[in-house]
């Protein structure tokens, strides 16, 4: 028989990992009153072009209580409205699978790319960050220390770009069959990252996944280790986690037997891993 303590420390485990362990918020110019942001669709000039996003305010949102949020960014051809469907052919749950952990304590939000897309021509689509941010922090209660950006394929290439340049304002970012097409020629900051790539996928070769992996392992100075991949057919993902940093951030590399999807799932089994994967991983990024 499991004794009470034995059961109540895996208890413990298992909701840290999903819960994470956080330092103390910072809090935003929002958090002096009450919110001025609610959920539904905005608009916001940048430099000259009219962009639009769509915000997700839980209804049990506390303007005294600093929220996390999380942006999350389409693919090629796909739009802020498809990020918030429950269900699509390419996985299992709106904003990546990630909605369904984020509680009252998460801020989602999904952009629209210029054409559906996200060339970031003249560094436009990271402006247009930049003031979804800003107007984040002034309308709600934010933990400026608690941002997450999350992307599929060329929405992917965008996080690439955040991650590179962003590192100061967010915390984390995870990419999802992404790839190197916004080249970024700047100096990479330290962030932890994490990369999900599929063995087979068609469109962004699983070499991009490694490009971008091997680049922050080193911006990171985390310890070279070598990252192994399942095997075609096995219906399988092989999780490589990089932990030994300098820079104090850390770096997770996930391939799977599979294509281009944001919602493997393994054999035998009904549900994804993915989301539960990504929430675990910012949630306990330092």
């Amino acid at each position: 028989m499991v004794s009470k303590s034995t059961f109540f420390s895996g208890l413990l485990i298992a909701l840290t990992g999903l819960c994470g362990i956080q330092a103390a918020p910072t809090t935003s110019p929002g958090c002096a009153q009450p919110a001025s942001i609610i959920s539904g669709k905005y608009d916001v000039t940048v430099d000259g072009q009219q962009r639009r996003y769509i915000v997700r305010v839980p209804e049990g949102y506390d303007h005294k209580k600093p929220s996390r949020v999380v942006m999350a960014f389409h693919w090629y051809g796909g739009s802020m409205e498809a990020i918030e469907l429950e269900s699509t052919e390419l996985g299992n749950g709106s904003y990546f699978g990630l909605k369904a952990f984020g509680g009252d304590s998460t801020i989602f939000v999904a952009p629209q790319g210029l054409a559906y897309g996200w060339a970031n021509i003249n560094n436009d689509d990271l402006a247009f960050v930049d003031a979804i941010i800003k107007t984040l922090d002034n309308g709600l209660c934010m933990d400026t220390s608690q941002r997450f950006a999350v992307g599929l394929n060329y929405g992917g290439s965008l996080v690439y770009d955040i991650a590179n340049s962003r590192a100061n304002t967010f915390r984390a970012a995870a990419i999802l069959s992404g790839s190197v097409a916004n080249t970024y020629t700047g100096k990479t900051g330290a962030i932890s990252l994490y990369v999900q790539h599929g063995m087979s996928e068609p469109g962004n070769p699983i070499t991009e996944a490694r490009t971008i992996r091997d680049r922050f392992v080193e911006a990171n100075g985390c310890a070279s280790q070598t990252a192994k991949e399942p095997a075609p057919g096995s219906g399988t993902h092989i999780k490589t986690e990089y932990k030994d940093c300098s820079s104090g951030k850390v770096v997770t590399f996930v391939a799977f037997d599979g294509g281009y999807q944001y919602a493997p799932v393994d054999a035998g089994s009904k549900t994804s891993w993915s989301g539960e994967e990504i929430w675990k991983f910012f949630m306990n990024s330092p």
